[in-house]
């Protein structure tokens, strides 16, 4: 940040000890990793070292005049180690900062103060042990820059204390707040996940289906549903290139025949412009990525570029698809470790962002053309099923394939617990988009509510 580069080494070392002084949980996180290094001064050194000894002993920070007799009893007793005129400037500096500096800034410089210096003497400690022996410290090398990576310089909450009756409020607060959920856009499925998928993220949702389907279809046609609700969506596409994929948004977001788009040019940016305005907030990324050439990793990096770059926060994530993302570990042959490692990396990208991730898995041979598709037909590993917050399969009966609709039953639901229910959805073969027809035909009272039967939707279109 421009704040920490404008001030000079000496002054943010200052700035680090006033935090010691303000910060008693700061204190309390870096015991573990403070090193003395940090420091070019040998005094500012030995006092960070008091400073987080005092908070780990006594639970608290120092005050200032327990700062000034902490520091004469040092000078007395650490004669080689203080400089007396340093520690005297010191305290001086360090009060002005605590009277005149704003909280947030006085945490901004001296996180990154602590993971620069900590990034720097790993490097150094790197250096050192290649230079012993090249081969025989690769692992310790990088177990040393994960730990700086990974540093967390922010206190962790201690949980959701369920009968305290303030956080329980905030609980139920939450329930009845609208907006921790974004609408799938289909009235039924809404009702089946009680508004929605989370919108802070902290879930996995999963779509599967045989090949050829209509998995990428219902992906693309949830995100329409999100851009509806004026969200940043990013489309992650390892199946067909980019432009492509526009296509189907095209036809989506027209209304124009997906095979006519290139004769009604006009019409197409003239609608597609319309939805702009309708919806201004808005705002779509699709990157495509060759298949089985990248994993999670891959991913974060090109979601931390655009965050970075373009200045968004992201809302949904929508990979197409699972089977197609490499794992980060190196699992040999174990399928069911691989799916595993890639289904946990992806519904931990939706705790770094705070949004969805919502993708979608190939089913396996006893899957296929099978209307009683289940969670045992996720190809390749059991343990994506493990992981999934909510499952949903696609499937297609003969009077399904006749009427042009695709049917989708609810296979796990960790937001309703209705699990079972069948969803019919129309499909338009010309512009793609799927029509929840489920919720046309329900019954009125709630605790009786029927999906739609076969019957019923034979009368609804005959009439």
């Amino acid at each position: 940040m421009d704040e920490f580069n404008i001030l000079d080494k000496q002054t943010v070392e200052t700035w680090f000890i006033a935090r010691l002084v303000y910060d008693v949980s700061f204190c309390k996180i870096i015991t573990k990793d403070f090193d003395p290094r940090w420091l070019k001064s040998k005094t500012k050194s030995k006092i960070s070292s008091l400073l987080i000894n005092f908070a780990n002993k006594y639970n608290r920070t120092t005050t200032l005049p327990e700062l000034t007799a902490i520091l004469k009893s040092a000078l007395a007793k650490e004669t080689n180690q203080l400089d007396a005129n340093e520690t005297g400037q010191l305290l001086n500096d360090t009060t002005t900062i605590l009277t005149n500096c704003k909280p947030d800034l006085l945490f901004d410089v001296t996180s990154q103060f602590v993971k620069r210096q900590a990034a720097w003497c790993a490097i150094i400690d790197n250096v050192n042990d290649i230079e012993k022996d090249p081969d025989a410290t690769v692992d310790k090398c990088m177990n040393r820059l994960n730990a700086v990576q990974t540093l967390e310089l922010t206190p962790s909450s201690c949980g959701f204390d369920y009968f305290n009756e303030e956080d329980y409020n905030e609980h139920y607060a939450c329930l009845l707040n609208p907006d921790k959920k974004i609408s799938t856009g289909w009235d039924t499925l809404d009702m089946f996940t009680h508004g929605g998928i989370l919108a802070d993220g902290k879930s996995l949702y999963l779509i599967i289906a045989q090949a050829g389907l209509g998995k990428s279809l219902f992906l693309s046609n949830l995100a329409v549903n999100f851009l509806k609700q004026e969200k940043t969506v990013v489309v992650i596409s390892l199946e067909m290139s980019q432009h492509v994929y526009g296509q189907r948004f095209d036809a989506h977001i027209s209304g124009v025949d997906i095979n006519q788009l290139c004769d009604n040019e006009n019409a197409v940016k003239a609608r597609i412009n319309s939805f702009k305005e309708l919806y201004p907030k808005a705002r779509l990324f699709i990157k495509e990525f060759p298949p089985r050439s990248i994993s999670t990793a891959h991913i974060e990096r090109y979601l931390t570029e655009l965050v970075t770059v373009k200045g968004v926060k992201i809302d949904v994530l929508l990979v197409d698809y699972l089977n197609l993302v490499l794992p980060t570990s190196n699992a040999g042959d174990n399928m069911y470790k691989d799916g595993l490692d890639v289904s946990e990396k992806l519904r931990a990208l939706s705790y770094k962002y705070n949004m969805p991730v919502v993708t979608a898995c190939q089913v396996n041979t006893a899957g296929m053309n099978n209307e009683h598709v289940g969670m045992e037909n996720i190809a390749e590993s059991r343990g994506i099923a493990h992981t999934a917050d909510f499952i949903v399969g696609l499937f297609q009966t003969d009077q399904d394939r006749n009427n042009s609709q695709i049917s989708t039953r609810i296979l796990k639901n960790r937001l309703g617990g209705e699990v079972g229910k069948t969803i019919p959805f129309k499909l338009n073969a010309s512009t793609l988009v799927l029509t929840d027809i489920g919720s046309a035909v329900r019954t009125s009272t709630p605790q009786t509510e029927i999906i739609a039967t076969d019957a019923l939707l034979d009368d609804i279109f005959a009439g």
